[in-house]
């Protein structure tokens, strides 16, 4: 598989993760929300980072 398949379909599953955690949050009705979606903010940016990181090592 090319790199460049490989980004855009991880971007895709980070961009359905990121849709995921914040319909569960929404779903949960815990009473202070807003942690609940920094969470999920926090969670995705150090899955997007992990996976950047990764992607830098796979030769083109």
């Amino acid at each position: 598989m090319k790199k460049q398949h490989i980004e855009i379909l991880s971007s895709v599953g980070m961009v359905l993760l990121l849709t995921v955690l914040l319909i569960a949050v929404n779903l949960a009705n815990i009473p202070q929300e807003n942690i609940g979606f920094v969470l999920s903010l926090l969670a995705f940016i150090l899955v997007t980072t992990v996976v950047g990181i990764k992607l830098a090592n796979i030769p083109e």
